[in-house]
């Protein structure tokens, strides 16, 4: 899996140029990152609010009988689709309890008063234990959870303070890595401008223009993303303001030690990338390396991508 990270670039010549404006994301994506995206929790019972408190010897304990609110806990299921590359939600309940005798309570879950689910749901006194999930398939929009009834099972209940339930909704978000022919160029250009930042002419005393160079070179490059690629544009965010954050290092024109090492780190990292870039594309083309080139676009892409590094990094082919 290759996933291009903390990219900081200048480009000055027409081949640097020429990658950018050959900027695409039309080559093979690698891999997916998996982020949980969390809604705001909210109470349907709380023992305090919805029972008669008792104090004991053992401190406050809340009795039966327990009125339940009418409240509903009201979600959508959103499918993934390009613009908002969620998968299904999953509905979360967290009830936790400690009691003196067991008991449960019974819910529903409806859409359009169609009843889907109409189980019971025990608590528990362990808080990691807590949390029950649902998954529901279904794409649509207005399903409700509702607590229905409370069933206690024996003589005289006793229920400790903090007994809720507490429901929530979370989604999966899909989070697309860099496709190979992106990150190959991304990545070339970032070593090439910070290679050049550190190694340019005009010695010590024309860095911070360089750097400043780089960073104003950065934002079209942003520019060209938000166009053709906007969902690969994070990245590249965190990079302007990395350059932004070392030019405010800059008290004179050939700035300071410190920003010299960070951008000799960045060319080093970027030639890492673009190392591990290489790795993936002569698998690649390892993988189909009994085709005839001219027929294969796949092919005819990946070499290109590889001559490029390999040129770049003068490396043997």
């Amino acid at each position: 899996m290759i996933v291009s990270k903390g990219l900081k670039f200048k480009l000055t010549n027409g081949l640097e140029m020429k990658l950018l404006t050959t900027i695409s994301a039309s080559a093979l994506c690698f891999a997916a990152s998996i982020n949980t995206v969390q809604a705001e929790s909210v109470v349907l019972f709380d023992v305090a609010e919805q029972c008669r408190a008792l104090e004991t010897t053992q401190g406050t304990r809340y009795i039966l009988p327990c009125t339940l609110p009418d409240k509903e806990f009201t979600f959508s299921v959103v499918k993934a689709s390009a613009e908002n590359n969620f998968n299904n939600e999953n509905l979360k309940v967290d009830f936790y309890c400690e009691s003196m005798r067991p008991f449960t309570f019974r819910y529903q879950i409806t859409n359009n008063n169609e009843v889907f689910n109409n189980q019971s749901l025990a608590p528990s006194a362990n808080k990691d234990d807590a949390l029950s999930t649902f998954s529901l398939r279904e794409s649509k929009t207005n399903y409700t959870f509702k607590l229905v009834n409370l069933d206690s099972y024996g003589g005289f209940q006793a229920i400790k303070p903090g007994c809720q339930v507490k429901v929530s909704t979370t989604a999966t978000l899909v989070q697309e890595d860099l496709p190979i022919g992106l990150a190959t160029k991304i990545n070339l250009a970032v070593w090439r401008a910070t290679q050049h930042t550190t190694a340019g002419t005009g010695g010590y005393f024309s860095y911070k223009l360089r750097l400043s160079n780089a960073k104003d070179l950065l934002e079209s490059v942003e520019m060209i993303l938000l166009e053709t690629a906007p969902k690969f544009t994070t990245n590249l965010a965190d990079i302007i303001d990395s350059l932004n954050a070392l030019l405010e290092q800059c008290t004179s024109p050939y700035c300071n030690r410190a920003v010299h090492n960070e951008v000799k780190q960045v060319t080093a990292d970027s030639e890492q990338e673009l190392l591990a870039l290489k790795a993936e594309l002569d698998n690649l083309l390892k993988n189909v390396a009994d085709e005839d080139p001219s027929d294969n676009e796949d092919v005819k892409k990946w070499t290109s991508l590889r001559d490029l590094i390999v040129e770049a990094l003068e490396l043997e082919k």
